[in-house]
């Protein structure tokens, strides 16, 4: 009697494929925020990566740090928390252009007493807002 036991791999790479698919479908939303912005536009440049903290307000006033939703009295301890581990970060603000520039003053207001140093304000850039890049602004104290 010749028994041979023979593995099929047909299913396990069937299976790795599909989520390979599934991974390269869904991986441009994954740096996205959840909260949509309609970014203003301005003529700037490029920054690159580095380390910084992310804080997006939408049209509706919810309020994101890093993608976490978080209400305007619990940003100033979460702010100085994230200064005192590493003062060098960059705080991006994301605001949508139809918020006025009184929210946004209060969000600088708070960073600034939070202490944070570096402050950078996310446009997009008028030649290139077909394409949506986000660019950013510096301010520097």
């Amino acid at each position: 009697m010749n028994l041979k036991s023979e593995i099929d791999l047909m299913p396990t790479i069937n299976v790795a494929l599909i989520v390979v698919l599934i991974l390269l479908l869904i991986s441009p939303f994954l740096g996205e925020s959840r909260i949509k912005v309609d970014l203003p536009r301005a003529s700037t440049s490029e920054m690159g990566e580095e380390q910084k903290i992310t804080v997006t307000l939408s049209r509706d006033g919810r309020i994101s740090v890093d993608e976490k939703l978080i209400s305007l009295e619990k940003l100033k301890p979460f702010l100085s928390q994230r200064i005192k581990i590493d003062p060098d970060n960059l705080l991006v603000i994301k605001a949508d252009k139809k918020i006025s520039y009184g929210d946004v003053e209060t969000i600088l207001e708070i960073a600034r007493e939070c202490g944070v140093g570096r402050i950078a304000i996310a446009t997009v850039q008028k030649r290139a807002a077909e394409n949506r890049d986000s660019l950013y602004t510096s301010i520097r104290r």
